[in-house]
């Protein structure tokens, strides 16, 4: 919702840009062709600009040491945190509701004409269709339709209103009309929209008027025309139609002459303020490493990324917080709301100082929060991916724990072990995790799996969460843990990591070098650094 109501804003702000323009720069000049041109693109313009983002390169220092870890144990302590409103979710509802009310107005409009249409008798003459109706209905037309009512203009009139008419038709003023509305139901809020819409009808208006002038050569005659509609008391319709309420403004713009230069040179003074929307607000920032010693970049293949669940407690998303702020980025959880043990509603930010770049993220769901990804990606880049399908190590084994009762069996390394002596203790494990429940497990262990079985192989038993020695040396790593808090509560956790290639990686014999992303390094370590640069990023679990 929060990125749908900033793409709402940005496209709300470049409409009110290029009302400004025209009202500065094309306003009173009567190049009403150009003038229409210009009014479309800025309609246009103004919904897809938005959708456009430029990359940044930043070029940063390659650090030289390898990410920090988790260091001390953890006790999960459930503390229900008070949940604030949600403004953006508040703002976005209110913001459909009255969206909505407005396009069911304009389509109700909308059938409105094509009623009178159907209901009326057509007659069509070369490539418009005449429609006769007894209401007293303003002349109007819709796209190659046109409605009037004959007995209420003299004969005279009523070839200029035709006329008019047909400029409307043959020019599909219709579909300006129709998008101009559209877009004034989305932008409701902002008042440029509104006198953006106006400035349209009121152009369309001027082409028919300095059309049909030409080519009946009646000036005089038009302007009466145009008053005596005025003061007819016929009803307007949401369409193009003879009469709109600015007749003393249409009678200036007839009898102002026509510039003698074209005022299209006007039109370059704005691309310089859609450059600097564009780079104030559409400006995504890309990192890249500078090896001093190689006096080469290379694109960032570090990275780090925490998976949240439903599960996760309030202790374990502080010690994830720590994870991130380790290297510099600040990562926030805000606004917590527990339900049943279950996250339901959470907000994140993380931003990154150096840069000046935040992102957030805003999630609720009343039956638990879908598991989802924080990341500081290989590029450099911050971002929160939804996990809708979430399958990993941590979430498929957290839902298997579920099925467990008060007091599982454990079976690490082909032994048990009681389930209180694992309180407040990890297991990391090397080798494989199997969860058995029900028949299969008291048919593998009789009354001793009544509550369920975890079977375990090549594990060890950790009193506290420390840096894996062997990590130091290894630029790929991953290990899986279970966690268990102070009531012998199991909690699945799983930590990858990918850093940057040590620096002394490059062989003395450069004929056998091979260059991985822009960094050369000898045939002998290739296999150690393409595991490296393909592992995957660090996810954490609850």
């Amino acid at each position: 919702m929060e990125s749908f109501l900033i793409y709402i804003l940005k496209a709300s702000a470049l409409l009110g840009i290029f009302y400004l323009s025209f009202l500065l720069l094309l306003k009173r000049e009567t190049s009403f062709e150009l003038n229409r041109k210009f009014l479309l693109t800025g309609l246009f313009t103004s919904l897809i600009l938005p959708l456009i983002s430029l990359t940044k390169k930043v070029y940063i220092q390659a650090a030289p040491e390898t990410f920090s870890y988790i260091t001390s144990s953890t006790n999960i302590t459930e503390i229900p945190v008070e949940n604030s409103m949600d403004w953006w979710q508040i703002s976005g509802i209110i913001y459909i509701l009255i969206t909505g009310i407005l396009l069911i107005r304009f389509i109700t409009q909308i059938i409105a004409v094509i009623k009178i249409i159907l209901a009326s008798k057509v007659q069509k003459r070369s490539a418009f269709k005449y429609l006769e109706v007894a209401e007293d209905q303003v002349p109007f037309s819709f796209f190659n339709y046109i409605v009037f009512n004959p007995h209420k203009h003299s004969e005279k009139d009523l070839k200029l209103i035709l006329e008019h008419e047909k400029v409307h038709a043959r020019q599909l003023h219709s579909a300006d009309i129709i998008l101009v509305n559209l877009i004034n139901c989305l932008f409701w809020f902002n008042p440029f929209s509104w006198l953006y819409k106006k400035a349209v009808e009121q152009n369309l208006e001027f082409i028919a008027d300095r059309e049909t002038v030409s080519r009946t050569e009646e000036f005089k005659e038009y302007q009466h025309a145009l008053v005596k509609v005025s003061i007819a008391g016929l009803k307007p319709a949401l369409t193009n139609h003879f009469y709109q309420s600015f007749i003393k403004k249409r009678i200036l713009m007839l009898n102002k002459k026509s510039s003698s230069q074209s005022p299209a040179w006007k039109l370059s003074l704005i691309m310089p303020i859609i450059l600097a929307f564009m780079l104030l607000f559409n400006v995504k920032t890309e990192a890249q490493v500078i090896d001093s010693e190689k006096k080469s970049s290379v694109v960032i293949e570090s990275g780090k990324a925490l998976t949240i669940s439903a599960e996760t407690s309030v202790e374990m998303l502080k010690k994830l917080e720590d994870f991130f702020n380790a290297d510099g980025i600040i990562l926030k959880f805000m606004n917590l709301k527990y339900d049943s043990g279950k996250i339901i509603s959470i907000n994140s930010e993380m931003t990154d100082p150096v840069k000046g770049i935040t992102t957030t993220y805003n999630q609720s769901r009343s039956t638990g929060i879908k598991p989802f990804k924080v990341s500081v990606n290989k590029d450099g880049s911050m971002g929160y991916e939804t996990l809708e399908n979430a399958e990993n190590f941590t979430v498929d084994t957290h839902n298997k724990f579920k099925e467990l009762g008060e007091n599982p069996l454990f079976m690490i390394n082909g032994k048990p072990v009681k389930p209180n002596y694992l309180k407040g203790k990890y297991i990391k494990i090397e080798g494989s995790i199997e969860v058995k429940t029900g028949v299969n497990a008291t048919s593998s262990f009789g009354l001793s799996g009544k509550d369920g079985a975890v079977i375990i192989s090549d594990a060890e038993i950790l009193n506290e969460f420390t840096d894996d020695s062997s990590f130091k040396g290894d630029p790929g790593f991953s290990q899986k843990y279970i966690m268990f808090n102070e009531q012998g509560k199991p909690f699945p956790m799983k930590l990858e990591t990918r850093i940057n290639p040590p620096k002394n990686f490059e062989s003395e014999n450069k004929e056998t070098d091979i260059k991985v992303t822009g960094v050369e390094f000898s045939t002998e370590d290739e296999d150690e650094i393409r595991e490296t640069l393909s592992s995957d990023d660090i996810i954490g679990g609850t």
